[in-house]
């Protein structure tokens, strides 16, 4: 009987979705031919396969996930189990991070916006299914404990912000 040992991820790692260079790691003893990788969102509730037969390797096994899952979540898992002996499997120690993205594309460091004026877009790009954002600002290097808006859905990627603030600055 062989034998499967996870060690990436094993636990506390933050991966984020699409990302395209994550490596699941193992050690395999034993008749350990080939391996089936899965993910989990809930701390092993669920398991949703990554792929059924990856080339287990001889001592040190690695395959690269194609395309993190859009699996946003602080209780996630990879499990790797041998193909012809699903008894023969390992599971991350700990859970791992699969976080969403998000780019702010306007304002950029060119944008000059009028103290008190209104019609101003606040525009991002979203990678996974992110369901809301807070949108803060910072003055003159301060921090970003400005509210502009507590929650607004992110699946719009943009946000109109009315009645800038009338601090002028050029540090925003």
């Amino acid at each position: 009987k062989g034998k499967v040992v996870m060690s990436e991820p094993n636990g506390g790692e933050t991966w984020y979705v699409g990302d395209t260079n994550r490596k699941v790691k193992w050690q395999a003893t034993g008749p350990v031919p080939t391996v089936r990788i899965e993910y989990s969102k809930n701390n092993g509730g669920q398991w949703t396969e990554i792929v059924p037969d990856a080339p287990a390797g001889a001592g040190a096994g690695e395959y690269t996930w194609p395309s993190v899952a859009d699996a946003i979540s602080d209780q996630c898992l990879i499990r790797v189990s041998s193909t012809g002996d699903p008894t023969v499997t390992d599971v991350s120690n700990t859970v791992f991070f699969i976080k969403g993205k998000l780019q702010v594309t306007a304002p950029d460091a060119n944008t000059r916006w009028v103290a008190g004026s209104s019609g101003n877009n606040i525009t991002w790009v979203r990678t996974g299914s992110i369901a809301n954002v807070r949108i803060d600002y910072a003055v003159d290097g301060g921090l970003f404990d400005n509210p502009i808006i507590a929650s607004t859905n992110a699946a719009n990627q943009t946000f109109t912000w009315n009645n800038i603030p009338t601090h002028v600055s050029n540090t925003y």
